[in-house]
């Protein structure tokens, strides 16, 4: 997707090049730039598509050699999807988030929960993102909370809005009481 390529722009712009020198007495984990309450607001022709909120992001140097850095959320984050009406399609919120790959792909850690607009969550301590697929991923295990039933199970795939998913291995499902 676009947001992360605009996010690594916005944080790109803020500095200017850097000398190879200058780079090499650097420390990979060392911030190249903070950010404190930071708020990136993606727009595609005029129409919010998504909102991504976090208190703190460090963009760090993921290779001093090639100059390739990585846009850390050590406090966690909140990432809102949005539909064509501007109704809120999706969120996703998690501890600790990263993106890597050439701002491709997306890790999110620690209490991670994608919920849709029907109400459906996902619950998991791992979530990756793969933007130009555009779909979520985990080997860890997951609950999947509907108005209909719980669902355990390890590993799945679905798509970040959530509108579908498929588990790798079902550990059980509960109906719900009131769906009976």
């Amino acid at each position: 997707m676009v947001l992360w390529g605009l996010i690594a722009l916005a944080f790109f712009s803020c500095e200017s090049e850097l000398s190879p020198d200058s780079i090499a007495l650097r420390r990979r984990d060392e911030p190249r730039m903070e950010v404190y309450n930071f708020k990136y607001i993606y727009t595609d022709s005029g129409k919010v598509q998504a909102i991504l909120t976090a208190p703190y992001a460090k963009e760090v140097f993921k290779d001093a050699k090639t100059n390739e850095t990585e846009f850390v959320f050590p406090r966690g984050f909140v990432l809102r999807f949005f539909n064509e009406e501007g109704i809120e399609e999706s969120r996703i919120t998690a501890r600790y988030g990263k993106i890597y790959d050439r701002n491709t792909k997306a890790m999110a850690r620690g209490a991670v929960r994608l919920q849709n607009s029907e109400g459906s969550l996902l619950e998991t301590e791992e979530l990756y993102w793969d933007q130009q697929k555009d779909r979520v991923y985990t080997d860890r295990f997951v609950k999947i909370t509907t108005a209909r039933e719980v669902v355990y199970g390890e590993g799945l795939e679905a798509d970040s809005r959530f509108q579908w998913y498929t588990l790798r291995s079902l550990r059980g499902t509960f109906v719900l009481a009131d769906s009976l």
